[in-house]
């Protein structure tokens, strides 16, 4: 006699909830992943706006209030929006002739703006920080 070879309804059912276990752990933690590393084109960004901002010094003896009067800065458009979109760069200068702090606010492309470093920030002295209201992340861990 011919035994039937195939799975049962209840092997199917198990595997299917196996997968959708595995699924909902590793889709957070690829999302995760995918948020830290376009956080990369913020900090490649910053990092360019700062050397256009002492090129820009030697120049007019002072800094930039806005990113158009640099120029073309690598990485930016004019608007001040990064290559991909993730990060919008503004700068502010109080005092123009003394200082200024480069910030990236995470835009809404790709769900950036679920980063949990928030804004990262960049001042004309080299000091890093980060605007975020969770614990356990400080400049440290975002940059």
């Amino acid at each position: 006699m011919k035994q039937n070879q195939g799975f049962t309804l209840i092997e199917l059912v198990i595997v299917v909830a196996i997968v959708g276990i595995l699924s909902a752990i590793a889709m957070p933690m690829y999302r995760d992943y995918v948020v830290r590393s376009n956080r990369t084109e913020a900090k490649t960004a910053l990092a360019a706006v700062a050397l256009a901002q002492e090129r820009y010094y030697s120049v007019n003896n002072q800094y930039s209030t806005t990113i158009a009067s640099l120029g073309t800065v690598m990485g930016l458009n004019s608007s001040g929006v990064t290559d991909n979109g993730f990060y919008s760069i503004s700068v502010t200068a109080a005092n123009p002739a003394a200082s200024y702090t480069l910030s990236a606010t995470p835009q809404s492309k790709a769900g950036q703006n679920t980063d949990k470093c928030n804004i990262l920030t960049l001042s004309s002295t080299g000091s890093k920080g980060v605007s975020t209201t969770y614990s356990g992340y400080s400049a440290a861990n975002c940059w």
